[in-house]
């Protein structure tokens, strides 16, 4: 009776121990899937402030060099999405195609791209966030301006008062289209032009293709504030990096680093700078634009 007694008891903290030993077991494995932390992401900042141009050389001038943000987006290809900080009022039209066309390829690879307007997101600005998953503006911010300048100066005026003659020695009839030491001829107006508005179409076609909006409301070179931007749809949300971090997190369920990528800068483009500086300081600067600055085109 005293053995049984005994045996029950032993049974008895047996099982005790038993089912304390499955408790545990059991609240480790619900923690484990439950409560293990979010696996993090990491998402590239790249900043596109300023004119948007190729192979500048400007001293102490901000702008965006695009063969330098196409570096930067090479280099996001480990990461798992971009977000792209604009500050421009546009640039140069085989510019902004470039970074445009740069974007689109990176978004192909199963990339987000976030595009957050800062101050401003005009023109060929606009058009490098319009490939981007969702779109965020500060408010405030200016966006759109979608449109294209052909421009250039025309001096022949003053050549002619000061008896200054352009000598002009061509092969091709329009070779020297859009030089500044000539007057421009009517029919040279209509081929320049047409050359604008291939652009032009070029550009909104793009709009079209990746924007749910009224094209005929925003394709006359309009800028809107960030509220009629956003009820025009042209971009989707109003907010700052904190919340396009806070929505990116919800919308994956992941934490979320934002790593600025930087494009790399050698000693000597630091040091070209200065020297171009001081060329530019004593004229040079000028007399290059006379000679080899016609037509531009800009977004």
């Amino acid at each position: 009776m005293k053995k049984r007694k005994e045996n029950k008891k032993k049974f008895f903290i047996f099982g005790i121990i038993a089912l304390i030993f499955f408790i545990i077991v059991f609240f480790a494995i619900f923690w484990s899937f439950n409560f293990k932390p979010k696996e993090r992401l990491k998402f590239g900042v790249i900043r596109i402030e300023g004119p948007i141009l190729t192979n500048a050389e400007i001293p102490f001038y901000k702008f965006t060099d695009s063969s330098k943000v196409l570096e930067s987006i090479k280099k996001a290809e480990s990461f798992d999405g971009i977000v792209l900080y604009i500050n421009s009022p546009g640039g140069s039209a085989s510019s902004s195609f470039k970074i445009f066309d740069g974007i689109k390829k990176y978004k192909e690879k199963n990339k987000t791209v976030i595009a957050f307007i800062d101050e401003q997101g005009l023109s060929g600005a606009y058009l490098i966030a319009v490939p981007a998953n969702k779109i965020y503006a500060s408010r405030m911010s200016f966006i759109g301006g979608i449109g294209v300048i052909g421009s250039y100066l025309e001096i022949a005026g003053l050549l002619e008062r000061y008896n200054i003659s352009y000598v002009r020695l061509v092969k091709g009839k329009y070779k020297d289209l859009g030089s500044p030491f000539k007057h421009i001829t009517q029919e040279e107006k209509e081929i320049l032009e047409k050359k604008l508005q291939i652009i032009y179409d070029e550009f909104l076609e793009e709009i079209k293709k990746n924007r749910k909006v009224n094209i005929s409301l925003i394709s006359e070179g309009e800028f809107f504030t960030s509220k009629e931007a956003l009820e025009k749809g042209l971009i989707d949300e109003i907010g700052d990096m904190e919340k396009i971090k806070k929505d990116l997190e919800e919308e994956l369920n992941k934490s979320i680093d934002l790593i600025e990528i930087k494009s790399s800068k050698s000693i000597y483009e630091e040091f070209s700078k200065i020297f171009t500086l001081a060329f530019y300081a004593i004229g040079l600067g000028f007399g290059d634009s006379l000679k080899f600055n016609q037509f531009s085109i800009q977004t």
